[in-house]
Order: C-alpha cells, then sequence, then structure tokens
C-alpha cells in the first residue's frame, strides 16, 4: 500500500489517512471542490520530498501539493485515490542578505512571517496579499500571485531568483544559485523540469502539456526559493 511505503520513508506521524485527514487538505476555501486522497504526506526535507515522489510515480499515483488553500479555484485539492502533499514543515526563513538584497525561504513558509522576518532585517518583500497569515511561499510562487503592490513591484515570479524544485519522478533540481542573481528564474526552473519529467500538463504554471504522457502530477515541489528583496 503507497501510504505504508511513505510512512516507511518519512515516518508514520508524518502520514495521515481517511478520517484524519483534515478538511483543509481536501476541500477548498470556497467549499466547492472536495476529494478523498489516499493519504496526507507531509515530508520535512527535499530528501523525503523527493522519496514520496518517487514512490508515487513508480505507482503512478497523481500527486498534489496543499498549502495554505487560499485560492478558490480548486486547483490545490487532491485527486480522489491520489497523495495530497503538504510542505507546512518546510517552513524554515534563512540568511536575509542585505548585500545582495535576497531571502532564502522554504516553501512551506508563511508569507507573512517571510515578510517579518525581512522587516526585521530593515528590508521589504513587496508581495502582499490580504491572505498573508496562511499563504505559502511555496504557493504564491506557483500562482505566480500579483496581490495589492503588483503595479509597483510586479508579479511573485519577478521576486524570485532561483529555486530547489523536485521533479515528478523524485529528481532534485537544484535552480538555485548562491552569491549573485541569476538568469534562471522561477519560468526557467518550471520549464526544464516540464520537460526532464516529460509531464502533463501542470495546473499553477498552465504549461504545455506533454502528449501521450499520463499526468502523475499537478504542480511544481518548490523545496525552497531565493527572493529578491528591497530597501524600506
Amino acid at each position: 500500500m503507497i501510504a505504508a511505503q511513505i510512512a516507511a520513508a518519512i515516518g508514520a506521524a508524518h502520514v495521515l489517512t481517511g478520517a484524519d485527514i483534515g478538511e483543509h487538505y481536501r476541500i477548498d476555501i470556497g467549499r466547492k471542490f472536495s476529494a478523498h486522497p489516499v493519504c496526507l504526506a507531509k515530508p520535512g526535507s527535499v530528501e523525503e520530498v523527493s522519496a514520496v515522489l518517487q514512490l508515487a510515480h513508480a505507482a503512478a499515483i497523481a500527486v498534489t501539493v496543499v498549502g495554505g488553500q487560499t485560492g478558490t479555484c480548486g486547483a490545490a485539492v487532491p485527486n480522489d485515490g491520489g497523495i495530497a502533499l503538504s510542505l507546512e514543515r518546510m517552513k524554515f526563513v534563512g540568511e536575509i542578505d542585505l548585500l545582495s538584497m535576497t531571502m532564502e525561504v522554504e516553501a512551506g513558509a508563511i508569507l507573512q512571517v517571510a515578510q517579518e522576518a525581512a522587516e526585521a532585517k530593515g528590508a521589504l518583500l513587496p508581495l502582499d496579499l490580504g491572505s498573508r497569515g496562511s499563504a505559502t511561499i511555496g504557493g504564491v510562487i506557483a500562482t505566480n500571485a500579483g496581490g495589492n503592490r503588483v503595479l509597483r513591484w510586479g508579479m511573485m515570479r519577478d521576486m524570485v531568483l532561483g529555486l530547489e524544485a523536485v521533479l515528478a519522478d523524485g529528481t532534485i533540481l537544484p535552480c538555485f544559485p548562491r552569491g549573485k542573481k541569476s538568469e534562471i528564474a522561477c519560468g526557467d526552473c518550471v520549464s526544464i523540469q516540464q520537460t526532464a519529467a516529460e509531464c502533463a500538463e501542470s495546473k499553477e504554471s498552465n504549461s504545455p502539456s506533454s502528449s501521450g504522457e499520463r499526468m502523475v502530477w499537478k504542480s511544481p515541489v518548490f523545496r525552497s526559493s531565493s527572493v529578491s528583496v528591497s530597501n524600506i
């Protein structure tokens, strides 16, 4: 059983099944879309994300990343019989470099927490939403959120300088430069992963689907990102 295999890989305490899976992980905020995933997995590291996706890929089971569930289109509602993947344990806000004006943030970190960490260093993470207290960094990157400062600062992907992502087959893709701004941005990383994994259309990224491939996932799985910040 896939749930037992995942439990062996990431720890039984971090895998839920059946009635133990809360509504947050299977019903969207508008309560229009719902599902009954076979299990909910909560990996705590990039290696554990990779392990979950390897197992799901081998079994041809769909994986859906569940973030803050602040979207209203049902994109983060898992498939019936699929796997819900929550990155809530991966919420580390790392180094804030005031020389390059960048910060490193894991995908499960809450947007408001990242904003406050930047402000504490005298910097500004420009993206701001009404759902800042529940939206995750991985979610706002995947949906390319704009927010209430978009005319001044642009979309979220304009602020992403690099990503560490995990492909559908579990391959770890380090588009994650350090020490300098890079031409490798979010869109390039998504493009690379779509080609390498030969996967079907990502709901969030609207990338072209590859012909003849069965969809076994819905969106990029970001482990962490390098995000640009600005002076206050």
